[in-house]
């Protein structure tokens, strides 16, 4: 099974759940951007909880590829055919995606970024970020790895062209 039919199939229970509020743009270093696209703004991290997102290349971290972030609601119990999939507290989730993409790898390893993710919790009502593993379909803790007054970081990777989704609560 290829990569993206797996994370599908990991993160498939909760997207068919979720319905896209907004999406966001955020610019890698000069070398590896490919530029905003057309329809979609950069993030603002005034009009979110998501504060900052950076990706960072694995194999040449003074770099980095652009990052897509994808905002989402919990579509109403009543249209979710399983009004007790989400539990207590499960209400703020995004999505980041990794646009480093290349035609002369074969492998999305080599194209892993490293994203760090900087959330104001009391901004989202939420105490903690977990992430439904891409590669487990588990719903885990992350842990932070700093913090800068109201902001707290996490930490990822994201091999290339994938996408993780995270949730606050």
């Amino acid at each position: 099974m290829n990569r993206c039919n797996r994370e599908s199939l990991h993160i498939g229970d909760y997207l068919v759940r979720l319905k896209t509020t907004d999406v966001r743009y955020v610019p890698g270093t000069t070398k590896y951007t490919e530029g905003k696209p057309g329809m979609i703004s950069v993030l603002n991290p005034e009009a979110s909880f998501l504060k900052k997102a950076e990706g960072r290349i694995v194999s040449e971290p003074e770099e980095g590829a652009d990052l897509y972030v994808g905002f989402f609601d919990v579509i109403p119990k009543e249209e979710q055919g399983d009004p007790g999939f989400f539990k207590e507290g499960e209400k703020t989730f995004f999505m980041v995606t990794n646009g480093y993409a290349s035609k002369l790898e074969e492998e999305a390893a080599p194209l892993t970024q490293r994203v760090r993710l900087g959330i104001d919790l009391a901004e989202a009502g939420a105490t903690n970020c977990y992430w439904i593993n891409p590669e487990t379909g588990k719903k885990e803790s992350l842990e932070a790895i700093g913090k800068e007054d109201d902001t707290t970081y996490f930490q990822v990777d994201l091999q290339g062209g994938s996408g993780a989704l995270f949730m606050v609560e």
